[in-house]
């Protein structure tokens, strides 16, 4: 298995050359690599700062609408002592479950980018419903079925994107846009105008990674979460696989080890 750093060393990659960044790490993502450390993320203004005691902070800005950048958003907006752990796909109802459980009972912020034909989404709305009403949990678009966007028709595009609205926005009363996750990180400037024209003007990739798209040991998604799980970093995760109750407290630990906050996206770009 290469190694990232290594290939990106070779490559010279310029930092704003985002689109062929993506076409040589493809391959790392399913491998649990993602971004070079010398990647420069770009600050995006217009974030409120909830520096301030967290449930105070929070509740003030809560009813706030988010102002989203009119861009592709890889981390977030400054090094304040937050992060944003975002969970793609719910494939595995186990998964997911134990990812709801995990925010019910350490009040975990998470956002969730759906698939919305995944059906542990529905399965599980119960349980994760509280979460969205309070917030605690966003719910985002991942697409309806997770196909490559760069492949398909613009009207296909936009289809994708509006049935997993209409799933969010029909189960649990939520709109998840402007943001949306296009599925494996496939985007190209023709992805993005199609799904603006559906109101989806930011489209949110990740500046890390737990590397659970696909297998994966304990001890190597733990590795990845000290390495990524860092001051205004945006990081993948998957409810694909099965993490355990046990493994997620041990992240949150070192989350609070570090001094760090969760946030949801709605948080930080909360206007």
């Amino acid at each position: 298995m290469c190694e990232m750093g290594k290939i990106v060393s070779a490559h010279k990659m310029n930092p704003m050359d985002r689109r062929g960044f993506l076409g040589l790490s493809a391959a790392a993502v399913a491998a649990g690599l993602w971004l070079p450390e010398s990647f420069s993320p770009i600050e995006s203004a217009g974030a409120a700062d909830l520096t301030l005691a967290p449930g105070a902070a929070l509740k003030a800005a809560a009813s706030l609408k988010p102002t989203y950048p009119n861009s592709v958003i890889w981390n977030l907006p400054s090094k304040w002592p937050k992060v944003a752990w975002t969970v793609d796909d719910g494939g595995s109802q186990q998964a997911l479950h134990n990812y709801i459980d995990f925010a019910h009972d350490t009040g975990t912020r998470l956002t969730f980018f759906v698939t919305s034909n995944n059906r542990p989404w529905r399965t599980l709305k119960k349980e994760l419903l509280p979460l969205v009403k309070t917030g605690q949990v966003q719910l985002a678009n991942h697409t309806k079925s997770h196909l490559a966007l760069t492949k398909l028709e613009g009207w296909q595009i936009r289809r994708e994107l509006r049935e997993c609205r209409n799933f969010i926005e029909g189960e649990y009363g939520v709109t998840p846009a402007p943001i949306f996750r296009p599925p494996f990180g496939y985007y190209d400037k023709r992805v993005r105008h199609e799904a603006a024209v559906g109101g989806w003007h930011s489209c949110v990739m990740w500046y890390g990674t737990l590397g659970d798209g696909g297998g994966i040991t304990a001890a190597r998604r733990l590795q990845l979460a000290q390495q990524w799980m860092t001051a205004g970093h945006i990081v993948i995760a998957h409810a694909n696989q099965v993490t355990s109750p046990y493994d997620l407290r041990r992240i949150r630990r070192m989350l609070d080890s570090r001094g760090l906050r969760t946030v949801t996206l709605d948080d930080t770009w909360r206007a």
